[in-house]
């Protein structure tokens, strides 16, 4: 095939791989637009694989994830995807994209030397593995090694262990079992304390909610209260909303994510008293569309005197107004209709965006079981394994 014809396909592959990380970005976004979006990326990817287009240095992110995808059975094993690992930032992320969509550009057991020789790496090998469902040497995830690691390293080690059925509930409840004493003073960092409730929510272990409850009032760091606010917001804890009210006084868009996953109508009742400062208006509108599985209008503040646009779509507040007797007791509401099992995992595989990896998590709390789909991969295989995982409607 000519060059030129190449370079337009080379172009093109990079564009889409550009849009698919804004959609990833996006809060929520239709699942059938980052289908078509990755189905072209791999069609131009493809044909620059079977003509062996030739290759410049990489400069660029999507040059990164064009290159090492197109070059598949030439990069295997390659030493410049594990240079590119050990970079930071979008070249590193890129390296990252490239090898949860082709996982035997490293084989696992390449990783594991990685895991071995660079310790700076651990914390990113370890999302790596989760992302791509890699079986990693039980050793690696063992009590005795992680506790003598950094809190970061043993939080990414853990999320990746939640992760994994066939890990059981034993190595994550040291990790607040004495946090439940009230005499005690052990300081257990939030973060650590949520994925390590995570872990045992998934493993059917009972009685999280004081735990839970104790990390939250001792906790100070805005990002470890999220991470502990979400694990409520996925169990619907009663009371919480009240809590979630005084959190959006500094996180505005956090809350509504929450109130939203929430579901329930104390947590609607909230979502529906705040009023999103302009830079949130994206974040409420999303919270909205997935509680109610439409697109509606939120009146953010901060509007200028006189700029009332007219807008086609039906105000937050009052559709709510109109569905709100429907909903009672701990009824939660999940894109316009009540919660289930089945409605959830509908969901995850027709919807893209950070708020995926609520419904993905949401899915494997209702199952009490890991869902080894995660937000990053390509959205054909989310959905087939959305569609093997275990748990009954």
């Amino acid at each position: 095939m000519p060059a030129l014809k190449l370079d337009i396909h080379q172009t093109a592959a990079r564009a889409l791989y550009d849009q698919r990380s804004l959609y990833l970005q996006a809060p929520l976004i239709a699942g059938h637009l980052l289908y078509i979006t990755e189905l072209e990326m791999m069609r131009h990817i493809d044909v620059l694989h079977h003509c062996q287009a030739s290759w410049s240095s990489a400069q660029t992110p999507a040059d990164v994830f064009v290159q090492a995808v197109g070059q598949a059975t030439e990069l295997r094993d390659s030493d410049w995807l594990t240079g590119l690992l050990q970079t930071t930032g979008p070249l590193q992320q890129a390296a990252i994209d490239a090898l949860c969509w082709q996982p035997d550009l490293l084989e696992t057991e390449k990783l594991v030397e990685l895991y071995q020789q660079h310790p700076e790496l651990r914390p990113l090998l370890f999302d790596l593995w989760r992302h791509r469902g890699d079986q990693i040497p039980t050793g690696l995830t063992s009590a005795a090694e992680l506790r003598s690691q950094n809190v970061d390293l043993q939080t990414r080690a853990l999320r990746y262990a939640a992760s994994c059925k066939k890990i059981g509930h034993e190595l994550f409840l040291p990790y607040f079992r004495e946090l439940s004493n009230a005499s005690t003073q052990q300081h257990i960092p939030g973060k650590l304390l949520a994925t390590a409730l995570w872990g045992s929510l998934l493993r059917g272990t009972g009685q999280l909610y004081e735990t839970m409850w104790r990390g939250i009032e001792r906790e100070t760091d805005p990002q470890a209260l999220y991470r502990l606010l979400r694990i409520g917001a996925l169990l619907a804890t009663p009371q919480l909303p009240d809590v979630i009210r005084q959190y959006a006084k500094d996180q505005p868009a956090k809350a509504a994510e929450l109130l939203a996953l929430h579901g329930t109508r104390d947590a609607i009742d909230t979502l529906a008293d705040l009023t999103p400062p302009a830079e949130a208006e994206n974040d409420f509108q999303a919270a909205w569309l997935w509680v109610s599985g439409e697109q509606l209008h939120v009146e953010p503040r901060l509007q200028l005197v006189g700029k009332q646009e007219e807008t086609p779509l039906p105000s937050a507040h009052n559709w709510w107004q109109q569905q709100r007797p429907q909903l009672h007791g701990e009824q939660r509401l999940l894109f316009g209709q009540p919660l289930s099992l089945a409605r959830a995992r509908e969901l995850a595989c027709q919807w893209a965006g950070r708020y995926s990896l609520n419904l993905l998590d949401l899915v494997a709390s209702l199952q009490k079981e890991p869902v080894t789909a995660t937000e990053q991969i390509p959205l054909r295989k989310r959905q087939y394994l959305l569609i093997q995982s275990g748990g009954q409607a």
